[in-house]
């Protein structure tokens, strides 16, 4: 496994490939699982306009909830490909403080004023709805290939869940769900 170290502000640990490895009592292969991540460390080009005199390092903001699993991969016990399950997400309903609070630091008193001097950063509170919109699922058989798509969507605007979701088959066949919600009846 591969890690993104974290800041020496986090505790948290990134990882953008895992790979679990089964085996039997005799220490046979069994097969494998292999688990990519997207890693999202970038900064957000609201953090670009920040108003600031110190020079922190904005690559130590990130946004976790962009991390999410991109890709799983299954073997067999001959590191043949199984089954793989692809995920694609995308950001809605971003909202951007751009005045959300600030770090301040203090430096030295002015000498001829006598009054305090402090380096300053104004920092953006950045929050967003990041969504599960496709799921590619791949399963290798020995006779082909059978490919399932399965495709969310986010309609409505007073929450966050799925609203329709279509499921593609590589034979042509497409299977819609439409989703409604207990609140969204009166049943609370």
């Amino acid at each position: 496994s591969k890690t993104v170290l974290p800041t020496s502000k986090s505790s948290t640990a990134y990882y953008k490939k895992i790979t679990e490895s089964e085996v039997d009592e005799l220490g046979s292969s069994l097969g494998k699982k292999e688990s990519l991540y997207n890693v999202d460390l970038k900064t957000d080009p609201e953090l670009d306009n920040l108003k600031q005199t110190l020079s922190i390092d904005k690559t130590e903001i990130s946004f976790p909830w962009r991390n999410n699993i991109i890709e799983e991969s299954f073997y067999d016990t001959n590191n043949k490909i199984l089954k793989n399950i692809s995920y694609e997400y995308s950001s809605k309903r971003k909202y951007v403080n751009p005045l959300h609070g600030g770090i301040f630091e203090y430096r030295s008193v002015q000498p001829d004023t006598n009054h305090p001097f402090y380096l300053y950063q104004f920092y953006p509170l950045i929050t967003e709805f990041y969504s599960l919109d496709k799921i590619i699922n791949t399963d290798y058989m020995y006779n082909g290939i059978i490919k399932t798509t399965t495709e969310n969507f986010y309609i409505n605007s007073s929450h966050f869940e799925v609203t329709n979701q279509k499921k593609s088959l590589n034979n042509g066949e497409t299977l819609e769900t439409k989703y409604s919600y207990a609140y969204e009846k009166g049943n609370l």
